[in-house]
């Protein structure tokens, strides 16, 4: 994993911890998905799809 990559895992892990809001118990998922340029794509449009790509992929798992 690279750096962004553990940023985004950090992220996701305190997401998945138990929030109290106004005294509601409150669950949040989170999701991501990275596509780097230009190893992924050379366009705003390719590095979205290949970004969208990687997300499916991740909540698959």
């Amino acid at each position: 994993m690279d750096e962004s990559e553990l940023n985004l895992e950090r992220v996701a892990m305190e997401f998945k911890k138990l929030m109290i809001i106004l005294g509601q118990e409150i669950f949040l998922s989170f999701s991501y998905g990275i596509s780097y340029y230009p190893q992924n794509a050379s366009t705003v449009t390719d590095r979205i799809q290949t970004a969208r790509l990687a997300l499916d992929a991740g909540q698959k798992i």
